[in-house]
Formats: structure tokens, sequence, C-alpha cells
């Protein structure tokens, strides 16, 4: 069979010089090193032009010698693509080799059979990830370096095939758009952040961000941001939102009907769009239906220019409806209804709503269920542009893989791509993919629609939530749950309905743990370390999370019962339940990923925590009386000795985390059952 010998004796000549093709080009290298003996035939890799092919496309032919493999492409992204596809197919360096730890190591010489090979076409135009909530990518370095993180990130999006980015979040954005474009990737922008202009409020913080008090100062930002990128490749996000994630009358009263919000919406829109087009022949630009401007565009309250990509959203949790605003859900379809024009996709497999979504977590619905949801969106035309929340990287690498395969088209099932992906990142061992399944099919629902299940930021923030509440009034409902208990629950009622939430599915729960346990008993040690820190570290998130969250419920109905060391005590080991995981979280954290979670502050489990110990010292104080002694009586003092009170205390007063500890030291009716 022909064949051409890929070895560090191989060269690569490149009649391209451009950033992108000699990033990919020290990228191929370097993959080549890790893998590659020094001997082998001495031949060599030729990047030539080929203006015939479209702008990704590209084809490989050899030369009758076999001597030179010859990449042709027309754009950046075609030798870009052709080179890791090289580097996947044959020296099997996978998409997220960096972010899971893929085992790679020397093999002999590659020999590729010498006959054409063709690039394959995307399902979708546009398609990419928007790195947001990115907490744990900001402070984290490595080597010391702040910006490789970002830099392994856009090779993971590249080896995925993708061809856009937003960089990061606000100032983020900024910082890091020109190395995405240096690598090839084209720029979009956060849809709260138009065009990627500077945010009003931070340009001018002294002034109101009105529209109509200072609309040149809005439009200033604007023009900046266009002439700041018009050398990049963009795909141009148009909108008008406020300063912040929410909508601009929130903070501008003039704005009180539908009909004067869509108005002015719709002729910024087409005006930014104008001004892009000053700047840009033929623009890509977008706009984003999201929130309250799917409400307003569906209404008809706003209209722009047809070549605008309308792009709609998920919820947060995946379903293509229309995501819940406060308490309010009223899951509108969020996928055209008429296909005509452009439309496209803004999908979350990580999410951010201090209710119940994921974060530092992977999504908690099914492979089956997005791929579903995805297939369905673009069945009904949203298919020119998809882009993924992929937050901090690691945590969703397994949902990042499952859709870079539908963005290409495939027909993607759960148990067909856990067996993949485990493939790939656990060489195969057997019961990996069982943990992967499991997890997805044990997460605890909190409604009765196939999305609705619980990411950990449910435990963290329902425990925040009551909690504060309790040490306000316990009289008065918790206005935060109201989204999940209604308006009508009382506290108490409010407390039951989550308890109940982490009862109904704690089995599954369960299970999902004992899985993870037991594997991790028998995986051989050269995976053991990436198991510990992925599927188990997440499966004992969500474990130890909901144990945690019952213990807190469990404190509650004792208080109520006026048992108030008993509640003190559970709310203890509530608290040491989110500790514990924060320290697997920590101890997750070896090598390259020293330092990962140093900035967990999203979900911040920690916090959680302190809330508890917080609370704690509100209901000793309810009992323990103002002289702070009975309950060290109590704790520490002999049966015979405790009620004999000549003397309040014969020590020092104990603290809160004192009294706690002696209470784990002995079983008693008052706190121990």
């Amino acid at each position: 069979m022909d064949v051409f010998s890929l070895s560090l004796n191989t060269k690569i000549v490149s009649q391209i010089n451009t950033k992108p093709v000699r990033h990919a080009v020290e990228i191929f290298m370097r993959d080549m090193g890790k893998v590659l003996p020094e001997n082998g035939i001495e031949n060599t890799i030729v990047l030539a032009y080929d203006t015939s092919l479209g702008n990704e496309d590209y084809v490989v032919r050899f030369s009758q010698d076999n001597l030179t493999m010859n990449i042709y492409a027309a754009g950046n992204l075609g030798f870009v693509y052709a080179l890791l596809y090289i580097s996947e197919t044959w020296m099997y360096i996978d998409p997220f080799w960096f972010w899971m730890d893929q085992t790679i190591e020397k093999r002999g010489e590659v020999f590729i059979p010498a006959h054409d090979y063709y690039s394959l076409p995307a399902k979708v135009k546009y398609r990419g990830w928007f790195i947001n909530d990115e907490v744990l990518l900001t402070g984290w370095t490595i080597d010391g370096d702040s910006v490789k993180p970002w830099e392994m990130a856009f090779e993971a999006l590249l080896r995925c095939g993708g061809n856009m980015v937003i960089p990061g979040t606000d100032a983020n954005s900024r910082k890091y758009r020109q190395l995405a474009s240096d690598m090839g990737l084209s720029i979009s922008h956060h849809h709260a952040e138009p065009l990627g202009a500077e945010m009003f409020a931070r340009a001018y913080p002294d002034k109101d961000a009105s529209f109509d008090k200072y609309p040149e100062l809005f439009r200033g930002l604007w023009r900046d941001a266009v002439k700041e990128q018009k050398d990049l490749n963009v795909i141009w996000n148009l909108g008008f939102r406020g300063q912040g994630d929410r909508p601009f009358w929130a903070d501008d009263s003039a704005y009180d009907t539908p009909e004067k919000r869509g108005e002015l919406i719709s002729r910024l829109i087409n005006e930014q769009y104008d001004m892009v087009a000053e700047e840009i022949e033929n623009p890509v630009c977008c706009t984003n239906l999201y929130g309250e401007i799917m409400d307003l565009y569906c209404e008809g309250h706003i209209h722009f220019n047809e070549n605008i990509i309308k792009v709609w959203a998920d919820n947060g949790f995946g379903k293509m409806v229309s995501r819940r605003r406060g308490n309010s859900n009223l899951r509108t379809p969020a996928v055209p209804n008429i296909p005509e024009g452009r439309h496209g996709i803004y999908y979350h497999v990580s999410f951010y709503d201090l209710q119940a979504a994921n974060h530092i977590t992977m999504f908690p619905n099914t492979v089956d269920f997005v791929c579903n949801e995805l297939t369905n969106a673009f069945k009904c035309g949203a298919d020119d542009y998809l882009i993924v929340n992929a937050s901090n990287i690691r945590p969703h690498a397994y949902f990042l893989d499952a859709v870079r395969r539908i963005w290409f088209g495939e027909e993607v099932s759960g148990e067909e791509h856990s067996e993949k992906f485990c493939g790939k990142y656990f060489d195969y061992i057997d019961g990996a993919a069982w943990c992967y399944d499991e997890y997805t099919e044990s997460m605890l629902a909190y409604g009765e629609n196939e999305d609705e299940h619980c990411g950990e930021q449910f435990y963290a923030y329902s425990v925040r939530n009551m909690a504060v509440q309790w040490m306000k009034d316990v009289n008065k409902p918790s206005s935060n749950m109201k989204w999940l208990c209604g308006g009508d629950a009382d506290f108490s009622e409010q407390i039951d309905k989550i308890y109940g939430i982490c009862e109904n599915g704690e089995w599954k729960m369960e299970r999902a743990y004992k899985r993870c346990a037991d594997m991790d008993k028998d995986i051989f040690e050269g995976k053991k370390q990436l198991f510990d820190a992925t599927i188990f570290l997440h499966t004992k998130i969500h474990y130890y999370g909901m144990k945690a969250l019952m213990d807190f419920c469990r404190a509650y109905k004792a208080y109520a019962e006026k048992r108030y060391m008993r509640a003190f005590y559970l709310l203890g080991i509530s608290a040491e339940g989110f500790e514990l995981i924060n320290r697997e979280l920590r101890e997750s954290e070896y090598g390259v990923w020293k330092g990962y979670y140093a900035n967990e502050c999203l979900t911040d489990m920690k916090f959680s925590a302190y809330i508890i110990r917080c609370l704690m010292s509100k209901v000793r104080a309810e009992d323990d009386g103002n002289g702070y002694f009975s309950w060290q009586r109590e704790v520490s003092y002999s049966p015979k000795d405790r009620k004999v009170v000549l003397i309040t205390n014969w020590e020092n007063h104990m603290k809160d985390e004192e009294i706690f500890e002696n209470m784990k030291k002995e079983k008693n009716p008052l706190w121990s059952e």
C-alpha cells in the first residue's frame, strides 16, 4: 500500500505566512514532538493556496513518489483544520487532549495511506463557544502564564471544528479577542455588549445609562468598537440591553410599554448594522432573541434588517424555550416559526442563574436530550449559527464534545457518545462510560418538564436563600424561592418542597455515587486521577450537596419543634457537607490544574458553609441565653455536673465551632438521633 511516512524528519514548507497558519504549524510540530520518533524518511508537507476551494475547505494530495503531502486550502481555517485533522486521525491527539489529560505517548513512525482527503462540510455555518462566567480561568495560570489557559481553550475549539468565539465576558472579551483572531477564529460578542463595545456604565460611571439623554455617547462607544475590530473577522452582535444582563428599561422608566421598547431596540439595531456596513463590506451580523427581547420580537414589536441572523436561546437547561426570569417561567417556544431569513442558536451546557443551574458540574440532562433539541432547532431553520456557553471548559468537555459532533450533522446518542468519549480519554476502561451515563440519568428533578433537573447551584443557592430568610424572619417565605415553590407557600412549605425534591431523587443519586465509588476502587492508577477529578468529582458535588441540603431542611424542622440544639447540630453537619465539596474541588487540583478552583466564586460552596455557620450563631443565641453557658455545660460537662450551677462555667466560653465539635463526640438525644 502506498503510504506517506510521518516522523520528525518530515519538514513543513508553507507558502502562507499568516498568524493563524503559523500558529497551526506550531501546534502540529508540537504534536509531532510528543508522538513521533526522530528517525524516519526525509519528506515534506507543503501548504499551498487553491482559491477554487471554499474558505474553510481543504484537500490533501500526495506526490507520485509519496515524499510530498500537499495541503491545499483557500483560507486560513482550511489549513488549520487540515493540520489538526492529521494530528487527530494519525497522531491520535484528541480535541480535549489538554482539558482531559489525554495520555500521549511516543509511537513509531506514522504511515498515512497516500490517497486524497477532503474536508467534510459542517451542518452549521458559524459555530463556536462563548467562554462565559469564566471565573475559574481568571486567576488560574499555566506555568505562571495567565494567557495560556485561553490559548488552550481556543486550540480545543479549533480542534472541534469551531470557527468563532466570544472570548470571555466584559473586559476579558477585549483582552483576548486578538489572540483568538490570531489563531484563526472569528470574534463575536456577549448579548449584553453590542458590537463588543465598552459598557456605558464603565465608560461614563457618573452618567445615567439612558440613550435618550446621551445618544452620541452611546454611538461613540459603538463607533470606537467597530474601528477597533474592523481588521478582525467578526460576527457583529447587535442589540440594546441594560448595563448588565438585564432589560434597559430597568434603568430607564420612560420605556414603559412594549411598543416603546421594541421601537427603540429596532431603531438602534438597524443603526448599528448601518454603522458596521460603513466600515465593513457585506458584514455578518446577528442579534440575540434572548430573554425579554424574544418576547418583544414574537409579539411583533421588533423589526430589523433581514440580513441579520436572529439567534434563539435555550432556557439555560437545554430546552429551546424562553428562560425563567425571576419567578416567571412562560416556556415560550424559542425556535423560528417562520424559517425564512437567517436564524441561529445560543445554547448552554453551562449556565448561571442563582437558582438551579450548573456551572462547576456537567450539564444535568442527557446527551440524547441535547441532540434532540439542537436537531429539532436545525429543522426549524436555526442552523446558520450556534454559539455554546462553554464556561470554564474542563467541567463541560463531555457535552462540548457531543455538541461538536452535532454541529457537523452527526446523530449522537448518550450511550454511544459515552463509549466514544471514554474510549478516547479513559482508554476504554470498563465502567467509565457507565458512570457518565449514570450521572446524566440521576440528577434531581425540580419540576415536571424533561429539562427541569438540578445543577449544583440548587444546593448552594437554596441553602443561602433559606438561611438568609431564616435569620431575618421565618414567619415570611423567602422571596428568592418563589420560582420553585410558588407565591403562596410559607417558609415551612418551602423547606418541605426542597426536602421533597431531594428525597424523591435520593435513591438515584446514591446509585450514581456508589457506581463511581466502586469504579474508583478498580480503576488503574494511570486514569484514577483523571476519573477522580472529572466524573467522580461531579458526582460527589451532587451527592454531598444533596445530603447537605437535606440536613439543612432537617435542621429547620428541628428548629420549628424548638429542638434548638439539634437544629444547631444539623446545621453544622450541613455546613461540613459544603466544606467537603470545597475540599474535593481543591484536592482535584494537580499538576497543571493547581489553582484551577481557587476562584470558585459563583456557586461558591465554601460561602454556603459560611452562611450556615452564621445561622448557627442565631440558633444558639435563641436558646443558650445571654450567659452562653448552658449549652457548654451540656456538651462538655459530665451528667452529674451539668445541673449543679454554683458557678456558671469553669472554663472560657466556647465558640460555636467548639460547641459543634463537642457535639460530634457524644451521642445525646438533645442533638443526635
